[in-house]
């Protein structure tokens, strides 16, 4: 059974996986579900920039070849054309920017090749964001359920960019209802300690909520909560969250609004604020050696997080080259094998047990399967430290590494 836990596992957002079953007319499959997580993906379907993409030109009189082939041509006079291609590989160069680099001038070079060109010229833009970013923050994820429990559907439209009450969310890669609800930290007191971020909505019918509710009918394509059905917005959405980095610790109240602008129409606005209480922790001084291959002190999965780890070994490779670490026989090149969910960690330099915020490198699913593979460049000290962990803490797995 496909559950939240899998769909978020796959990149897919809730809103996406509802229309997936709406394209369907049934639940995937997890084969299916695996075809759209990868079409789906930024870096097959760019859906977070197709809408800026539309807006470049792509016709005239000096086009030779548009859209739709390998890579666009130009008349530039006496009988010559300029044949060129951009790619954007913003997602592998995110995950390992040396590979997802590489791979993207590989492609790039491929299309020149089959319009019957020769490349004469290439440029590859790595992008690491500003240095005067503010760095690491400490956020503050949450869930939230909102059920429609009064006499009438709730029925907002259709999306359009010509209607004010949408906009465009980069985040999700699609249009979303402006005015849905905000979120504030406060203190017990009730001043603002912090301002909760939501970049729109997309309201639809995500599950049930009252016993004997009707078929649900809504959907991000025509946004809306039938009576009786319920919009769940759960603690892995994309862009919720408060950013607690600057907050002290102590007991505050998370607060949630539905409608605070009275778009919508309704027949009760005096239920549309929750309080929550929350207690936010010291986070303390970074995790120490100790702490990152000694035992969980509660249920945690993922990887970023930094204890279970168990020391793999320390590995000379060619500093400056590539190098690659797995527990994966399903890869092209096989590197080792594993079995249950295993992830790798791999460290800059000898006896370095690393945290999550400095590692080299990290991976949990690759080639299809829940085993890890990575490949990234050989730091100047010339030997990696190679941890691994089972994706959820005190789980059995096992992970015969090969490091090449």
């Amino acid at each position: 059974m496909i559950d939240a836990h899998i769909v978020e596992r796959h990149g897919l957002k809730p809103d996406e996986y509802e229309r997936i079953k709406e394209f369907l007319g049934r639940e995937p499959n997890l084969t299916e579900l695996g075809i759209f997580s990868v079409m789906w993906s930024e870096h097959c379907s760019y859906k977070s920039s197709r809408v800026h993409l539309k807006t470049l030109p792509t016709r005239g009189p000096q086009v030779l070849q548009g859209p739709g082939e390998n890579a666009g041509a130009v008349d530039i006079g006496e009988g010559l054309a300029a044949v060129f291609k951009i790619e954007s590989h913003n997602h592998p160069s995110f995950i390992e920017p040396y590979q997802g680099a590489a791979t993207g001038v590989g492609g790039i070079i491929r299309d020149i090749f089959t319009m019957g060109a020769r490349p004469i010229a290439l440029l590859n833009s790595l992008r690491f964001g500003s240095i005067d970013a503010p760095g690491t923050r400490r956020l503050l994820h949450f869930g939230i359920q909102l059920p429609n429990t009064g006499t009438a559907d709730l029925h907002i439209g259709v999306p359009s960019p010509d209607n004010d009450n949408f906009e465009w969310s980069d985040c999700h890669g699609h249009y979303h209802f402006s005015a849905y609800g905000q979120y504030r930290l406060l203190t017990l007191d009730g001043c603002e300690a912090a301002r909760g971020h939501k970049n729109g909505f997309c309201v639809l019918d995500l599950a049930p909520y009252t016993p004997g509710a009707g078929p649900g009918q809504y959907g991000c394509g025509d946004m809306g909560i039938s009576v009786g059905w319920s919009d769940i917005y759960g603690v892995g959405t994309g862009c919720q969250w408060v950013d607690i980095t600057d907050v002290p610790a102590g007991d505050y109240l998370l607060e949630a609004i539905v409608n605070p602008e009275w778009a919508l129409a309704e027949s009760n606005y005096d239920n549309n604020v929750v309080l929550v209480p929350v207690t936010i922790d010291d986070p303390g001084p970074p995790p120490g050696p100790e702490d990152i291959v000694g035992p969980c002190t509660t249920p945690q999965a993922g990887l970023s997080r930094d204890c279970g780890w168990t020391v793999d070994g320390v590995y000379p490779c060619t500093a400056g080259a590539p190098v690659s670490v797995g527990c994966n026989d399903a890869c092209m090149t096989p590197l080792g094998a594993c079995t249950g969910d295993a992830m790798l960690r791999a460290c800059i330099g000898p006896d370095n047990v690393c945290p999550s915020a400095t590692a080299l490198a990290s991976s949990d699913d690759a080639c299809g399967t829940y085993c890890p593979y990575l490949t990234t460049t050989c730091p100047a000290t010339g030997t990696i430290t190679v941890l691994s962990a089972p994706y959820a803490s005190g789980t059995a797995y096992t992970c015969a590494v090969v490091v090449q």
